[in-house]
């Protein structure tokens, strides 16, 4: 829709209508809003409709003129929209225009950012990588003195663009006028959608057009005064609106409800079935709720759970495209009048259709939607009385609701809105219910850590359910799938952790689900790539600072990486078979293939665009990875994976305390590895959460506890995945058996009330019956809930081990050596298969407990020594390995044992009183061991294993074990080195620890004061730590390290500073590599990160004593701390820190408000700074005393795990606040560290007022000289300012006469000054400092930041040394506060500018904005140039360092639409002001004191090198004389070095003449042998190279030209002659000031220059738009007076007049016939190169014998340039504009033509004349063989009996032959006559310059390369002789020529043709006959001859005969009368 519509629309309305995707946050309001769905109407084209609001008021829309666009617009909070009045609306005042950019929606995915246009300006928003981008910023626009009522017709546009390497991307935008903004309640739109549309549209399509959205933006808009508040900013007010931009279309979602399956029985009040207890679904879509019919549940007494029918489907309206974000669905029941919500399900409803031209609409099912509920806490929840209703995310399984949606076309308002299903859909859904597998779940916990110590003597117990399955809640729970409850043992510091040794528990759930393996396959196969990058981005976040080579490794890996997966991703996808499968499936699949595609485009686009030597490579890659990653994840989502997720349960008391979901996704077994989850199988730290979101939200701690689990979920036909997961241990199942007893009234254990219970607490006087195929093993065992570790499990079983030994064999195969024990003995075959009596032994098998090496047990070593000293092996084969050894064991039985034992009663009499466990009352526990007083109750726990014949078999009553037969005993060591950048907490008054949990263990790190990055350098040790498990399987997946930083305040209460986990180097051979220091970014929820620390873990075998290495040593401030070894110890050392803090720059507005009152905070190390509060950044940013030093701190010698050099921004407010406005985080301090060498000031004023007096004395001596003003010597060629710039560049055929003037040469840079030289940017004194501000609170954010402000400052790392002083900052600078300057802006030329009109048309001018002042040089524009010479100087007087940076733009202009930029480029200005390089004003090659470049500083070279050397604290320099023969000669010593003028002159002519030569040299060497030589990128002769290009191209244009035979010898000087040395001496200044400014260029000041600085536009990225070359002169007025500028305007031509007299033509050719004869008619044209058009002659014609008589003069106006000698050719291509100005060649053209009436004129022939070259005329036509003459030849008579009268009145036979009636013979046609070949005649060679001759006479041939006539063939024989491109003369042409300036012309005036004036010669009339003037005329006499020769005869006879037929008619006319008579009277 046009904008103009848009708001003619917004006018017309008096009263919006409410939105139509609003959505209602009120559940319970559900009549209104049934009313509402029933009362919608269409009310136009695009089928819009209007609802009514959420509070049940309806509203209406107004129909416009064009209904088929109109706008629906939100309701207005007023009452009245239409009454409410805008007052002052045409007074005049400041607004603001805020845009606050939330987030976007259904727009593709990559990099986005939002780009907003607003009266010709353009912002935007930093770039973000999210799948769903978030903004959230803010964008200010202030409009000053404007009314409201004409802002309300300015147009605000919202653009979302994607950054790319060639520039943006436009996506979508969006543009309306600020009166829809202004006419909403308080003038603002909060937080709300507007719909994007495709780019361009509005221009191109007519208005009644309606286009598609391409996605939506969220904004706040709002329009307010100065003096007003911003209204508030809610980013999410839970409503979802679209404000306007939308095109909506009506769609229906069609929600098919079959039933509600799997009804946990808990939902059932059976008691209550008679009360009709009923059931029903409730569906929130956008505002829109509905609900089905009331259906009854039944019971399925197979699952225990029960079942709801409801097989109706419901039609739901909707607007397409949408904002909604998800359907809700609730399920409740019903009792009586009683309503109450048990669950909530949701469908995210972006994952159920796509948007783009290939995306499809919502879709979904038939599959099954889990509904969830929070589970009821009330014990210890914080907030128990707000948690009602049901939470969708909750722990407590409800059911599944099976259910199908489809979105079709609009409906209409008649369709009902429930409808019962067709037995059709009923029967395909179920289908899909009868396709149900078995599958099984799998935990097993090795341990339960970190345990809340609010649950200390809590009984804890872990329950395990997917679905209805497996332990739901304490009152259906079954020993399979839970854990026995125990009360949890203290860890030594903190937590708590669950009593678990090698005996470890095992969740077993079984259950029938849906076969939808293929969903889950697909997904892990794309979640692979997930899965990669995250691996990746943990890796880059660990990388040091500035360790970039580490971070482009792991860059390239990770980038190869995706590479391939994208490709088997790809593959994998061509063969996935869409058979049998909903439309969500085929849509989603069809879509993934498209993204794999898109995908890799963009992956493609990325790998190249990653610079990995740039400084901030670790954030670009961070941040492009996880790009990446987000595209992948989104890629991998699957809604319909509908199996529910695994709910581990934490327990106490019967009451949840927490619980974690794990998708089966991750743990899901499939038959391949690449389709299994990322965790199948695998330990983890699962982080159970607290039950509810409230407390999840407010408590302090993230989690509960973690548990350490391994788990599996799959068919169970892939049981068998699942044990050799488990392997080396062994899952067992025991049912189990408690013996209870209570104290009496006389506190003694009564025996004989002993109650017997089951595993499931229940009271039982028998033991359980084992079912068929179960069958016990071994005996009875009491073991307690505390016991940790077992040794036996009632059957004796004893382990034999050996090792074999293999050695290679000559061709390489392994052969067996020998068995040998433990101690390396040597073991026969006899005692190796020899076994005890009574025991059952099996076969030999490796030991995977003991399983060292390779997956098959193998060590190799080279010597075959493995026990013992000298031990050297490796577990990888090697090619030099020649032995190798792997332990091996069998396992033997006891046959004959205590058989009693197996007695249940026997054993618990054999008991007695012992191995009981206590509790104080309650039957749950907890227990403890060893009696208390108060205790009332105790047990003992009875077990014993149990086998089944079918190894898959299982029981709920039996409990699983992991049992791990092999126990060890480990060595954990943490160095805990210290932290980086910690999250601020409370300022100045924390300390911060770190605190480990490795398995049952918690330690924690003594406490440091610095909070923010603390130092701890300590050694955590964990000794004797048993773990479980055999060596390889902890090898291979090592336990799992807890690690947390935590700050304490000064009320003792913890604050979280971050948390990670990670693995140990796990060590046990010599062989295994060490550890290493590492950086571990600290984690937060919601996967932020802030900080990181740096630490090492190691875990050793205690077993192993060799290999474990010594004890760290004890630390001197603590006991029992020890500090860290010595190899992994950093060193450190003492640095010493100056920062100069000069100021702040470039402030942006914070929180809407601007900084006026800055101060910045520094921290180092544990050191910190504050500065105190400019009083008014306005009028001075610089701080007072800016030097801080930081005499000592202590830092480690690789800097580059140092913390960062911290600098906080903040803002100095009223009532002592201090907001913090952005942060610094200096990280790499390699770049810092000093390498000055400290000098000591001196004293020497005396000196210094010697010299003072000498340059007053050399200053006096320039005054009195007699200065020439000029050196021109040619007054025609005058020297300018261009003239030294082309010579500068070698292009001395336009700077003629230069050389040899003497004046020196600039320097011309290829690139920037800053980039030149070493200059380094002129961050020598001061570097800036990007404030950034602080995104997502203060955690790190890898998106682009935001920047607050700038600061300009010096950072100077120097370290201690003894006897040595630091070095110092040089505090000596010129200018220390605001300085006063007049900046000139030397625009030269532009170069390569690109445009993006369609014809590549560039009017280009140029802008500058330096702070507040503007230049626009609009007027000035060069028009149709890509190569534009502006010539345009610019004075600005700026205070530096308010206004600092000077922005130059070059700006194309447009005729209606805005100018639009084509590029621009940056100046700091203050940098150049105080850098030591002096970039203020370039030094000249010499000090020139004469002619028109004369010295330009405000300073001379003395004064200079003394302010230079006073600065830099150099000796002072000292003047020195000594006598020569050419006189007296000057010299000046500096630093006890001695400069003489005649070797100062000498060096500078050598260098002059080097740098000039081997310009030449390399400009004249071929294409083929140019070679580039090797320099460094800021050398002098980088601009050599273009001087070459220009010249050679120059040299190769020059070479086509015409140019002259014969050269005048001796014109050309060269640049090194004696010339230019003597006219150098001439023009220089006195000796000092020479030698002085020699000094100051060795010293590489900065000389006088030119620039080139390439131009960028934000719009096209790292795309350069052109270069444009400049030069700036800083003068500081405080120096003095200011010298004269340059004048650097472009050239003017001159003016000429060239007058042509044109007289007569010779010998011209004819090439064609006329009534049988040849015959021209001759013009003259003649032009200059560069015309548009010539001027022509009359026309002579039929001219019959060559001959031409004109007698007409041409004015042929032109411009020269006198300096390159060219014509200046105008032309104009558009009206309205400029002409396009170009130099051409001055070339002179005549052309002599034949003019044809009714075809095209021919060219006869044409002569070209250079004008600086002119070829004199020739003298005579006879010299060149034309004979003509103007004498008229009389034709041939007729014979004697015909004159030329005679010939009509005669007649005779004779004649009748010839046609003419006079007897003559036949005429032939004439033969064109001969062109005559051009010779040249003595002295054609000699040229003259029309400039100089001014006149000239003579005949100038008209010459052809073509010859005119066709010849015969044997003709060509006689032009043999004739050479190469021979030319032939067409005629000569008589002329004068006079050339004259235009200043004579006009005094002169002369006229065109031969109008009055005629003089200079005087033309008359030409001697031609009458009919040769006119083409008609001079026809009609030739033509008359030509008949009359030929048809005479006829001509006459027909006359004759017509004749007589006329008078015989005439005569019958007049007799007519009297013969009539005469017959009547013969008849009558």
């Amino acid at each position: 829709m046009a904008v103009k519509d848009k708001l003619k629309k917004v006018k017309q309305k008096l009263t919006p209508g409410a939105s139509s995707s609003e959505v209602s946050n009120n559940p319970e309001n559900d009549g209104a809003e049934e009313d509402s769905d029933n009362n919608s109407k269409n009310t136009s084209k695009s089928s819009k409709r209007s609802s009514e609001s959420t509070n049940g008021k309806s509203a209406f829309t107004d129909n416009s003129e064009d209904e088929g666009s109109e706008i629906e617009l939100l309701p207005d909070d007023g009452k009245n929209f239409g009454k409410r009045k805008l007052q002052d609306t045409d007074k005049p005042c400041t607004w603001n225009i805020l845009v606050r950019v939330i987030e976007a929606k259904d727009v593709s995915a990559g990099s986005a950012r939002v780009r907003t246009v607003f009266d010709e300006k353009s912002k935007m928003t930093r770039t973000v990588t999210h799948a769903i981008p978030k903004w959230r910023q803010n964008i200010l626009y202030t409009q000053k003195n404007i009314p409201l009522e004409k802002l309300a017709s300015k147009v605000l546009t919202l653009k979302l663009v994607r950054p790319t390497t060639l520039g943006e991307t436009n996506i979508g935008e969006f543009s309306c006028y600020l009166s829809e903004v202004i006419h909403s309640p308080d003038r603002s739109v909060v937080a709300k959608w507007v719909a994007l549309g495709f780019p361009g549209m509005d221009d191109e399509e007519p208005d009644d057009f309606a286009y598609e959205n391409c996605g939506f933006l969220k904004v706040t808009l709002s329009v307010y005064r100065i003096d007003e508040s911003p209204p508030q900013l809610i980013d999410d007010d839970g409503k979802e609106q679209i404000w306007s931009g939308a095109h909506l279309s009506d769609y229906t979602l069609k929600v098919r409800f079959f039933s509600v399956e799997q009804l946990i029985r808990k939902m059932i009040n059976e008691k209550k079935l008679k009360k009709k207890q009923k059931f029903y679904v409730t569906v929130d879509c956008g505002g829109h709720k509905t609900e089905t019919t009331q259906e009854t549940a039944y019971l399925v007494e197979e699952d225990n759970t029960a079942s709801v029918k409801f097989q109706q489907e419901i039609y739901i309206p909707i607007q397409w495209p949408t904002v909604i974000s998800e359907i809700v669905f609730s399920l409740y029941t019903k009792r009586g009048r009683s309503k109450t919500c048990i669950g909530k399900a949701t469908i995210p409803l972006r994952k159920i259709y796509e948007p783009g031209e290939t995306g499809f609409l919502p879709t979904f099912g038939p599959a099954y939607l889990n509904v969830f509920d929070c589970e009821r806490v009330t014990r210890f929840s914080l907030f128990s009385k707000k948690n009602r209703g049901a939470q969708q995310d909750g722990s407590r399984f409800i059911g599944r609701l099976f259910l199908a949606i489809d979105c079709v076309e609009y409906m209409g308002e008649s369709a009902a809105q429930r409808m019962h299903l067709d037995h059709s859909p009923i029967i395909e859904a179920e289908a899909i219910t009868r396709s149900v597998e078995f599958y099984s779940a799998f935990c097993s916990m090795s341990a339960l850590n970190m345990i809340n110590p609010q649950f200390a003597s809590d009984p804890i117990c872990i329950l395990m359910s997917i679905g209805p399955y497996g332990s739901i809640s304490s009152e259906t729970k079954s020993c399979s799938s839970s854990t026995l409850p125990a009360e949890p043992n203290w860890d030594g510091c903190k937590y708590f952790a669950m009593p678990w040794g090698n005996l470890r528990p095992v969740a077993e759930v079984n259950g029938a689900f849906e076969s939808i393996e293929y969903r889950i396959e697909m997904s892990n196969v794309l979640m692979k790539m997930t899965n990669m990058l995250d691996k990746m981005i943990w890796e880059v976040r660990r990388i040091g600072n500035g360790a970039i080579d580490h971070v482009a490794s792991v860059g390239i890996e990770a980038l190869n990486y995706l590479e391939q997966m994208i490709e088997s991703s790809s593959a994998y996808l061509k063969h996935v078979s869409i058979v049998t499968r909903s439309d969500l499936d085929r849509n989603l699949l069809s879509s993934r293939k498209e993204k794999v595609v898109k995908l890799k485009e963009h992956f493609e686009k990325e790998h190249f665009n990653v610079d990995y030597s740039d400084e901030e490579v670790d954030a670009k890659l961070l941040r492009m990875l996880l790009q990446m990653r987000s595209l992948t994840f989104d890629l991998a989502e699957d809604i319909q994976i509908s199996i529910p997720p695994v709910i581990i349960k934490m327990m106490s008391y019967g009451k949840l305390i927490g619980f974690a979901k794990i998708p089966v996704l991750e743990i899901f077994q499939s038959g391949e590895d690449a389709q299994s989850g990322e965790w199948c199988g695998r330990t983890r730290p699962i982080n159970i959460q607290w039950p509810t979101l409230l407390d999840q939200r407010n408590r302090k701690k993230e989690f509960v506890a973690v548990l350490h689990a391994k788990m599996w979920f799959g068919h169970n036909s892939r049981l068998s995945k699942w044990k050799d997961h488990v392997q080396p241990a062994e899952v067992r199942r025991f049912m189990e058996m408690y013996e209870m007893q209570s104290k009496g009234i006389t506190l003694k254990w009564k025996d004989n009330d002993s109650g017997l219970y089951d595993g499931n607490g229940e009271r039982s006087d028998k033991l359980p019956e084992l079912q068929k195929g179960w069958t016990p093993v071994g005996h009875w065992v009491v073991m307690n809930t505390r016991e940790m570790f077992v040794p036996r499990l009632g059957h004796q079983t004893i382990h034999d081990k050996a090792f074999e030994v293999q050695k290679k064999s000559e061709k390489g195969a392994w052969k067996h050596m020998k068995y040998t024990d433990f101690y390396g003995s040597e073991l026969t075959r006899e005692d190796f298969e020899k076994a005890s009596k009574g025991y059952k032994t099996d076969t030999w098998v490796p030991d995977k407990f003991r399983n060292n090496g390779d997956d098959k047990g193998w060590v190799y070593s080279t010597n075959g020594v493995f026990f013992g000293d000298g031990v050297s092996t490796d577990r990888e084969a090697k090619e030099h390995h020649n032995f190798r050894i792997r332990c091996i064991k069998r396992s033997r039985k006891l046959e004959a044992y205590n058989k009693e034992l197996e007695d249940f009663e026997h054993f618990r009499t054999i008991m007695g009183n012992e191995n009981w466990e206590y509790s104080a009352s309650k039957k749950e526990g907890p227990y403890h061991d060893g009696e208390d007083g108060s205790d009332r109750i105790r047990r003992r726990r009875y077990i014993r294993e149990v086998e089944h014949q079918d190894t898959d078999a299982d029981d709920p009553r039996f409990r699983l074990y992991e049992y791990q037969m092999e126990t060890a005993k480990w060595q954990l060591r943490c160095y805990v080195m210290w932290a980086n950048d910690l999250l601020p907490v409370v300022k100045n008054s924390s300390r911060a620890f770190v605190r480990v949990s490795f398995a049952h263990q918690t330690k924690q790190t003594m406490l440091v004061d610095n909070s923010q990055n603390p130092i701890w350098n300590e050694t955590v040790m964990f000794r004797s730590v048993l773990i479980a498990g055999g060596t390889h399987d902890i090898m291979r997946y090592p336990p799992v390290i807890s690690v947390e930083v935590v700050g304490e305040c000064t009320n003792n209460e913890e604050a979280n500073l971050g948390r990670f986990e990670t693995t140990p180097t796990v060590i046990c051979s010599k062989t295994d590599h060490r550890g290493t220091p590492q950086w571990f970014p600290l984690r937060f929820s919601k996967g932020r990160t802030r900080g990181a620390v740096l630490a090492c873990f190691e875990l050793y075998q205690e077993e192993e004593k060799d290999l474990i290495p010594l004890e760290p040593g004890l630390k001197h401030n603590a006991k029992e701390r020890r500090e860290i070894p010595s190899e992994f110890r950093p060193q450190f050392d003492k640095y010493h820190i100056q920062f100069l803090c000069w100021g702040v720059r470039n402030l942006k507005k914070h929180k809407l408000l601007a900084v006026r009152r800055p101060f910045v905070e520094l921290a180092i190390g544990d050191q910190e700074f504050t500065l105190e509060p400019l009083k008014d950044v306005r009028k001075n940013p610089n701080f007072p005393e800016p030097m801080i030093v930081f005499a000592e701190v202590i830092l480690p010698s690789a800097l580059e795990l140092s913390p960062p050099f911290i600098i906080n921004l903040f803002d100095a407010r009223s009532f002592n606040r201090k907001p913090l406005v952005g942060s610094c985080l200096i990280s790499d301090l390699h770049k810092f560290i000093s390498h000055i060498i400290p000098k000591a000031k001196s004293d020497h004023a005396e000196k210094w007022d010697v010299l003072e007096e000498i340059v007053l004395e050399e200053h006096d001596k320039i005054i009195k000289m007699v200065r020439l003003p000029t050196l021109t010597v040619d007054p025609m060629v005058p020297l300018d300012w261009w003239s030294r710039y082309y010579a500068s560049m070698s292009q001395f055929h336009r700077s003629p006469g230069y050389p040899e003037s003497g004046m020196e040469y600039l320097r011309v840079f290829r690139r920037p000054l800053e980039e030149m030289n070493g200059y380094n940017h002129f961050t020598d004194f001061l570097s800036t400092f990007p404030f950034v501000k602080s995104m997502k609170g203060d955690f790190d954010d890898p998106e682009e930041k935001e920047k607050a402000g700038e600061l300009k400052c010096r950072l100077l790392v120097s370290k201690i040394k003894k006897d040595k002083p630091p070095a110092a900052i040089n505090p000596v600078v010129d200018f220390v506060g605001p300085t006063e300057c007049l900046v000139r802006i030397y625009i030269i030329e532009a170069n390569g500018l690109i445009s993006n009109a369609r014809k590549g048309r560039v009017d280009s001018y140029v802008k500058l904005r330096c702070g507040k002042q503007k230049v626009n040089l609009k007027k000035n524009y060069r028009a149709e140039c890509c190569d534009p010479i502006f010539g345009e100087r610019i004075d600005v007087t700026v205070t530096i360092p308010l206004e600092k940076d000077l922005k130059i733009t070059v700006m194309d202009k447009r005729r209606i639409l805005t100018d639009q930029e084509i590029g621009s480029t940056t100046i700091d200005l203050e940098n150049r002001l105080l850098t030591k390089w002096r970039a203020t004003c370039g030094l000249s090659g010499q000090y020139t004191v004469h002619g028109e470049q004369q010295w330009r500083d405000q300073m001379t070279p003395l004064e200079i090198l003394k302010s230079y050397c006073y600065k830099m604290m150099l000796s002072v320099p000292k003047v020195e004389s000594r006598q020569t023969d050419k006189g007296e000669e000057k010299g000046i010593t500096i630093e006890k070095i001695t400069f003489w003028f005649s070797d100062v002159i000498h060096v500078i002519e050598n260098e002059e003449v080097a740098m000039l030569n081997s310009q030449r040299q390399k400009a004249g060497k071929e294409e083929t042998d140019d070679k580039e030589e090797d320099r460094s990128p800021g050398s002098w002769d980088d601009v050599d190279l273009e001087m070459e290009k220009e010249k050679e191209r120059w040299e190769k244009q020059r070479s086509k030209e015409v140019k002259p035979k014969k050269s005048a010898p001796g014109k050309e000087e060269t640049a090194e002659g004696e010339i230019r040395k003597k006219a150098k001496l001439r023009i220089m200044g006195t000796q000092l000031e020479t030698i002085a400014l020699f000094l100051l260029r060795q010293i590489n000041l900065v000389p006088e220059h030119v620039e080139t600085r390439p131009l960028f536009s934000d719009k096209c990225g790292l795309i350069q738009k052109g270069e444009l070359r400049m030069f700036v002169d800083i003068f500081p007025k405080e120096y003095g007076s200011i010298p004269a500028p340059f004048n650097i305007s472009p050239r003017k031509p001159v003016s000429y007049q060239l007058r042509i007299a044109v007289m007569d033509v010779r010998g011209a050719i004819p090439v064609k016939r006329s009534f049988a004869e040849p015959v021209s008619d001759l013009y003259v044209k003649a032009f200059i190169n560069g015309m548009t058009k010539g001027h022509k002659t009359d026309t002579h014609f039929r001219v019959l014998d060559g001959t031409g008589e004109f007698n007409w003069r041409f004015l042929l106006n032109f411009d020269y340039n006198p300096w390159e000698k060219k014509v200046v050719a105008y032309t104009k291509t558009r009206y309205f504009r400029k002409p396009v100005e170009e130099l051409v060649d001055p070339i002179l053209v005549i052309e002599l033509w034949d003019k044809n009436k009714f075809r095209k004129d021919r060219l006869l022939g044409d002569i070209e004349l250079d004008l600086l070259d002119f070829i004199e005329g020739i003298g005579s036509p006879a010299d060149v063989g034309v004979y003509s003459t103007k004498q008229r030849k009389k034709r041939v008579k007729c014979p004697k009996c015909c004159t030329s009268r005679g010939c009509l009145c005669r007649c005779c036979i004779f004649c009748y032959e010839t046609k003419c009636l006079c007897g003559r013979r036949k005429v032939k046609k004439k033969p064109f006559p001969k062109p005559v070949l051009f010779v040249e005649p003595e002295g054609y060679d000699d040229t003259v310059n029309i400039f100089e001759a001014r006149n000239l006479y003579g005949w100038w041939p008209m010459l052809t390369d073509e010859y005119p006539h066709e010849e015969p063939q044997n003709a060509k024989k006689k032009n043999d002789d004739i050479g190469k491109d021979p030319k032939w003369i067409m005629g000569l042409v008589e002329m004068d020529m006079m050339l004259l300036t235009k200043q004579e012309a006009d005094q002169e005036p002369a006229g065109k043709k031969r109008a009055e004036p005629n003089h200079s010669p005087f033309l008359e009339k030409p001697n031609r006959k009458t009919w040769a003037n006119s083409w008609l005329v001079s026809r009609i006499k030739p033509c008359i001859k030509y008949f009359w020769h030929y048809y005479g005869l006829q001509i006459l006879l027909w006359i004759l005969i017509i004749a007589l037929l006329a008078l015989t008619i005439f005569a019958l006319i007049q007799t007519w009368p009297i013969i009539l008579v005469e017959i009547f009277k013969g008849i009558f």
